[in-house]
C-alpha cells in the first residue's frame, strides 16, 4: 500500500502541473515500483466515482438491480484504469515517446485524484441548484485541458500531439460508458415488493367486482349447467333457433 507521504507528494507533483508548472513531474516516483504504485489513485478516486454515478442513476426512469449496477459500474471502473495504460504504451510507441511512458502514465494517475476533485464538487451543485446545470461542462472542459498539459509535458510532446492521448483516454471511457448503459439496459427491473398485509382477494371479491352473486357456490350455478341433461338440452334449443 502507499504511504501517505507518497501519496500527498504525488498529489503536489499533480498540482503543480495544474498551475502549468513543468517541475511538478520531479515530485513523482517515475520507477517501475512507482508506476504499479501509482494506481492506487484508481482507489481514492473510486469513493467519488461511485458517488457521481449514484447521483446520474438517481433520475433514471428505468429501475435496475443494484447487485447488477454494482458489478457493471465496477468491471466499467477497473477497465477504464486498465485499458487506456494498455492502447497508450502502443500509441507512445507510435510517437517515440516510449521512454517517457511511465512518467506520463505515473503523472497521469495522480492527476485523476485531482481531476474528481473538482468535478464531484461540480456534479453535486448542478443536481442541487438549477442555475448550475452545466457546471460539470465546464469542469470537464477544463480537464481535458489539464489532461492535454500533463500529456504535452509528460511525454515532451507537441500541441499537436499532445491531443491524441486525451482523445485515446475520452474514446475509451466513452465505448465503456456506453457499454455500459447498454448492459444496465437489458437487465430485468427488480421485481415489485407484495405488501403482506394486503388482503387477498376471495371468490365473493371477484363476484363482487364484475356484479354476480356474492356467493362463491351461486356464483358457480350462473356459470355451469347443474347436470349433462341440462346442458344437451341447452344446446338442442339453440340448433332449433338457428340451425347449421
Amino acid at each position: 500500500m502507499v504511504s501517505l507521504q507518497e501519496t500527498s507528494t504525488a498529489l503536489y507533483g499533480a498540482w503543480r502541473l495544474a498551475r502549468l508548472d513543468p517541475q511538478g513531474l520531479s515530485y513523482f516516483d517515475t520507477s517501475e515500483r512507482g508506476f504499479w504504485r501509482s494506481f492506487w489513485a484508481a482507489v481514492l478516486v473510486a469513493p467519488a466515482y461511485a458517488l457521481i454515478v449514484a447521483l446520474d442513476r438517481a433520475d433514471d426512469p428505468m429501475p435496475v438491480d443494484a447487485l447488477r449496477q454494482f458489478l457493471v459500474e465496477g468491471i466499467s471502473y477497473v477497465l477504464s484504469w486498465t485499458a487506456f495504460p494498455l492502447a497508450m504504451a502502443s500509441l507512445a510507441e507510435k510517437l517515440g515517446r516510449m521512454s517517457h511512458y511511465i512518467r506520463y502514465i505515473v503523472a497521469h494517475n495522480w492527476a485523476a485524484v485531482l481531476e474528481m476533485t473538482a468535478l464531484l464538487p461540480a456534479v453535486i451543485l448542478s443536481t442541487n441548484t438549477p442555475g448550475l446545470t452545466e457546471l460539470p461542462i465546464l469542469v470537464a472542459c477544463a480537464m481535458f485541458a489539464y489532461q492535454w498539459y500533463v500529456a504535452r509535458t509528460a511525454l515532451a510532446l507537441d500541441p499537436l500531439q499532445a491531443i491524441l492521448p486525451v482523445a485515446l483516454n475520452f474514446g475509451i471511457g466513452l465505448v465503456l460508458g456506453f457499454a455500459a448503459r447498454a448492459l444496465l439496459a437489458a437487465s430485468p427491473a427488480p421485481a415489485p415488493m407484495i405488501d403482506p398485509d394486503a388482503a387477498v382477494q376471495t371468490p365473493a371479491d371477484h363476484a363482487q367486482v364484475i356484479g354476480a352473486p356474492a356467493d362463491a357456490d351461486a356464483f358457480t350455478v350462473h356459470l355451469l349447467p347443474e347436470s349433462f341433461a341440462e346442458f344437451r338440452d341447452r344446446v338442442a334449443a339453440l340448433r332449433q333457433q338457428d340451425p347449421f
